[in-house]
């Protein structure tokens, strides 16, 4: 029979649920590089409405620039009023948690190491940064409505060994983002407006880096003002206006190409509003008590949502950049 009793960590637990919350954040790439904020100026806009309300969706849209011609001279414009476009997308909420439960005191007494709580606490802090990470990428790359190829390539069955990421194809990025309706607006720092973010995988950082001369040529262009920034951490370069990262969650191929036998990469150009992360509890940590309490677990999650901002069955602010990738 179960008898429930205080154990004595409650303050322990709001400390590090804090603390861990924090650390959390720092750990991972959209969070860590200031990529999440306000849905008007961020990547990833970030909502949090559902902390105050029930439900288990939240919807987000957007409002469409007027396009009319409007009238001209003395012609009525009574009647003649525009009504504007306006679209919709869905942000669902999920409960995700992980834990660990340890073996015992006895057990605990066995290592040498006498902080191993706090080694478990931090293998949760950086799975937690881990997950919330993969949901976005994953959900990012996943039917893309727009993409470009490198070399000649117009789909993934024709690339070829040599179609490398190369910076011309954050150029294309760039005039497209330029020319998209609406516009893919990218991050301001500091006053200073850029076209946008290009994610790209390791594989893809090294070709762009060792196997295009004009990358090489740039580099001796002084980085931008603001470099203490957050989104300028682990910079690679900034060319054209865009913003250059690696991330090794980047999506990766091994059946491209015409033999379905080339190694390929979907690199990612965000521009603000590329997606939705919608909180109904942003930070779930639990320490329960097992055993009498011989034994103590942990626990984290988070109940959220995320969703790539897709208007009128186009991707908003992502444009997928697919190449062929060495394999380092």
């Amino acid at each position: 029979m179960d008898f429930s009793f205080a154990t004595g960590s409650n303050l322990t637990r709001k400390a590090w649920a804090k603390k861990w919350h924090v650390e959390s954040q720092d750990e991972s790439y959209f969070y860590g590089h200031g990529f999440v904020g306000d849905p008007s100026t961020y990547i990833i806009g970030e909502l949090a409405e559902l902390q105050k309300e029930q439900g288990d969706q939240i919807t987000v849209g957007i409002l469409m620039k007027l396009s009319g011609a409007g009238v001209a001279n003395d012609s009525d414009m009574e009647t003649n009023e525009e009504n504007p476009l306006y679209y919709d997308d869905a942000v669902v909420i999920t409960q995700i948690r992980n834990a660990v439960r340890m073996a015992g005191k006895e057990s605990e007494q066995r290592p040498a190491d006498k902080s191993l709580r706090e080694k478990v606490k931090t293998l949760l802090t950086e799975w937690q940064a881990a997950q919330i990470d993969q949901t976005i990428f994953t959900a990012l790359s996943a039917s893309l409505t727009k993409a470009v190829y490198g070399g000649d390539a117009t789909l993934t069955t024709n690339i070829e060994a040599g179609d490398y990421m190369t910076l011309a194809l954050g150029g294309i990025c760039k005039t497209y983002a330029s020319k998209a309706t609406p516009r893919i607006k990218g991050p301001t720092v500091k006053g200073k407006k850029y076209a946008g973010v290009m994610v790209m995988s390791p594989d893809q950082e090294h070709d762009l880096t060792t196997l295009d001369g004009s990358w090489a040529q740039g580099n001796r262009e002084a980085l931008p003002a603001g470099m203490d920034n957050p989104i300028f951490t682990d910079v690679i370069g900034v060319r054209r206006n865009v913003i250059y990262h690696s991330h090794p969650r980047i999506s990766l191929a091994t059946t491209w190409g015409a033999g379905a036998n080339l190694n390929g990469a979907t690199a990612l150009f965000l521009g603000i509003g590329a997606g939705t992360i919608a909180y109904a509890k942003k930070k779930i940590w639990e320490e329960k008590s097992f055993d009498y309490a011989n034994k103590v677990g942990f626990c984290v999650g988070s109940l959220y949502g995320f969703t790539k901002n897709v208007f009128n069955a186009a991707d908003y602010a992502v444009v997928g950049v697919r190449t062929y990738r060495s394999n380092n």
